[in-house]
């Protein structure tokens, strides 16, 4: 899998954030200030939910190095 953060052009702080891999993407839009951000995916796999159930685990096992 593939990250990659894109930043806004201008400076508002404003960034997207795109998972990739062969036949999937998942991406979403960070926006400062907000509680909650639509994640779009789409493909063979399910990217962010991947992600997301990594992320989680990581934390279970008390934020290793």
């Amino acid at each position: 899998m593939r990250a990659d953060l894109f930043h806004d052009t201008e400076p508002t702080g404003e960034a997207t954030l795109w998972l990739l891999a062969r036949g999937a993407w998942a991406s979403v839009d960070y926006v400062p200030g907000k509680d909650a951000f639509v994640v779009e995916q789409a493909g063979e796999r399910r990217l962010w939910d991947e992600a997301e159930a990594a992320y989680f685990q990581w934390v279970r096992w008390g934020r290793p190095d």
